[in-house]
């Protein structure tokens, strides 16, 4: 009988049981079980959520039990898929707080998504080892704890070629950078959603067939044994 893992409901007081999904090793042929962090869903169309999309809460972090916080946690990224004619870049950044401010790495101020200079400010807060493209297959990545992570979205490209040819992330130059907040978004449209445990990209500037499904990939939280 498999074990069900509390799924943390935005405004609830009570956690919801719902179905475990299998966490899948990079490289592995089989599922195997690990004890896993609740996502909080965020970015849904659940109007009561106050959490971004895709939000990795990192934060005091006990999975393995031991009363300790753990200093690194598995973050596993499984059933990439994608039915874009762009070749899409998907990474994670530091946050200071769930408002999206991330701070200026020269200045220590905060920048907030709809102020100027904010993707750069962000994508210099990337987890640099992490990148998710429709090649990837799955992925586990052994992640730092002690900070908030949320998904971007670079449409056709990298974040090298962007910092490169679009770091003021301005439309009528590719890649464009898009996050899961409004204001951080050149057309201040809607490029992230989380629906559960699964992450949702549209690549197309103005929203396009506002389908999401340019890039997909499902998301889980495990201890690292």
């Amino acid at each position: 009988e498999e074990e069900v893992i509390p799924v943390i409901q935005a405004g609830d007081d009570n956690p919801i049981e719902e179905e475990v999904i299998p966490v899948i090793q990079a490289g592995d042929d089989n599922p195997i079980e690990e004890n896993l962090q609740p996502i909080l869903e965020g970015g849904s169309d659940n109007p009561d959520s106050v959490f971004p999309a895709g939000l990795l809460d990192l934060t005091d972090i006990d999975l393995n039990g031991d009363n300790q916080i753990d200093e690194t946690v598995a973050v596993n990224f499984l059933d990439i898929a994608s039915e874009a004619g762009y070749n899409n870049s998907i990474g994670y950044y530091a946050i200071a707080n769930i408002n999206g401010a991330v701070k200026d790495s020269l200045t220590g101020e905060l920048i907030n998504p709809e102020d100027e200079g904010y993707a750069k400010a962000a994508l210099n807060q990337r987890v640099e080892d992490l990148e998710l493209r429709r090649d990837t297959g799955n992925l586990t990545d052994e992640l730092s704890t002690g900070v908030l992570l949320v998904p971007f979205l670079i449409a056709n490209g990298t974040v090298e070629e962007w910092s490169e040819t679009n770091s003021n992330n301005e439309n009528g130059n590719d890649p464009i950078a898009y996050f899961s907040f409004l204001g951080a978004n050149p057309d201040n449209q809607q490029h992230i959603r989380q629906v559960g445990n699964e992450l949702q990209f549209e690549d197309l500037f103005g929203g396009g067939d506002n389908d999401l499904n340019d890039f997909v990939t499902e998301f889980n939280i495990q201890s690292v044994l």
